[in-house]
């Protein structure tokens, strides 16, 4: 389940809406070489899926924002972005992973939305508002979102969600203690956005040694094993960077206290 990434037609000052989850949205072709957004989000409504539809009609107040582009076009795209932050993903509950065992969990992450006018980037939208969170120490930290994720042991348990992206996180404990794993900080700029039967971001895997201290960062480059046939719909807004990586898994252990 997720929305649909093809090229949307627009008549002349035509508008259009769509409901993504617990996002609402408005698009309006203003001319041929402008278009308005406006958008507005609502809680509680995680499964809506309305796409390119004739709008209901437009609350009071509404904000739109018009965008001007070079070229003239009548076609307009979704595609599904990666926030521009690290995420603190807490799961539901903190887990424990026994010496020499490795475990998998599946978070769902929020996905923006890159509205493109033909091949023209207009606007990056947030599909969910996102709290603002410091992770780390006091010095060394990043200024991130934060989410509680719906993250499951199990895939099949996941729930159906149309603008969130499941993220494979594969961890290994080396350590000879149990590594108590309740949050993470993920560079999710470094993700990749895969489309099959749902969204799906690259699978990112790490081991804990022990100490506080992580190695073997992987970072899938091909389609994640819950959905091989999952076809490259979004690059990485950047290159993985392992040191980065690392340094928010180590921030970890500072959270836990």
């Amino acid at each position: 389940m997720h929305f649909d990434t093809a090229p949307v037609r627009f008549g002349d000052r035509q508008v259009r809406y769509w409901q993504i989850g617990t996002l609402d949205l408005w698009v309006r072709r203003a001319g041929q070489r402008e278009w308005w957004v406006a958008y507005q989000h609502v809680a509680d409504r995680e499964e809506a899926l309305v796409q390119a539809a004739e709008p209901p009609g437009e609350p009071a107040g509404l904000d739109w924002r018009r965008y001007a582009v070079s070229a003239a076009g009548a076609t307009l795209s979704l595609r599904p972005q990666m926030p521009d932050r690290p995420l603190v993903v807490r799961p539901e509950a903190g887990w424990s992973l026994s010496p020499g065992s490795e475990s998998a969990f599946y978070a769902l992450l929020p996905c923006w939305l890159r509205l493109l006018a033909g091949d023209t980037p207009l606007t990056d939208v947030p599909t969910v508002r996102l709290s603002n969170s410091w992770f780390g120490d006091p010095v060394s930290g990043v200024l991130c979102y934060s989410l509680r994720t719906h993250a499951r042991r199990s895939l099949e348990d996941l729930p159906p969600r149309p603008h969130r992206a499941v993220c494979t996180l594969r961890l290994r404990n080396q350590d000879d203690q149990p590594f108590e794993f309740r949050r993470v900080c993920l560079e999710v700029a470094a993700l990749a956005i895969y489309c099959g039967r749902r969204f799906w971001t690259s699978e990112v895997s790490v081991a804990y040694l022990g100490d506080g201290a992580f190695s073997d960062l992987q970072v899938g480059q091909t389609a994640p094993a819950g959905d091989p046939a999952a076809q490259l719909v979004t690059p990485a807004r950047q290159m993985p960077q392992a040191n980065t990586f690392m340094s928010r898994f180590r921030a970890v252990q500072w959270l836990m206290g």
